[in-house]
């Protein structure tokens, strides 16, 4: 065995559910109210339309976020819906290349879809591969996270 490969054998596997997790676990903490989606039943039958996100949640109303432009602490007075797909580190750049079987590369475009259109909507939406990049998104709409760097 060379060393990359031993190396590489101790190397903690990343996978979506592990990232999925630790949205779910932290996202709380910032008072962010998050549920998650389950679409698979054991009888094999789909609950919803395909391109719906792992996650939905809302930034609750009276919310204190950062307003880059003024660089004060506003309020906002209403929710605002969050959606949020999680993927595995790396399958958004696999996608990005065509290196996925085609079913899934048609689940990623319906998910992309629902993401934009809820974006165009006002939403909070996007895909995350990691917490930072959580952490990134959120910071877009002036709310820093627990753990945000």
């Amino acid at each position: 065995m060379s060393p990359k490969s031993v190396a590489d054998l101790y190397k903690p596997k990343i996978d979506e559910e592990s990232v999925l997790q630790e949205i779910l676990l932290r996202l709380p903490f910032a008072k962010i109210k998050i549920f998650r989606v389950r679409e698979c039943l054991p009888t094999g039958y789909r609950m919803s339309d395909s391109g719906i996100p792992d996650l939905h949640g809302c930034v609750p109303a009276g919310f204190v976020r950062f307003d880059c432009k003024t660089a004060l602490s506003v309020s906002y007075p209403v929710a605002q819906a969050v959606y949020i797909e999680v993927k595995a580190p790396g399958e958004m750049e696999k996608y990005s290349k065509g290196a996925l079987p085609v079913k899934r590369m048609k689940t990623i475009d319906d998910q992309k879809a629902f993401v934009l259109d809820k974006k165009q909507a006002g939403c909070i939406a996007f895909f995350a591969e990691s917490w930072k990049e959580v952490c990134q998104e959120f910071r877009l709409h002036g709310i820093l996270l627990p753990g945000d760097r």
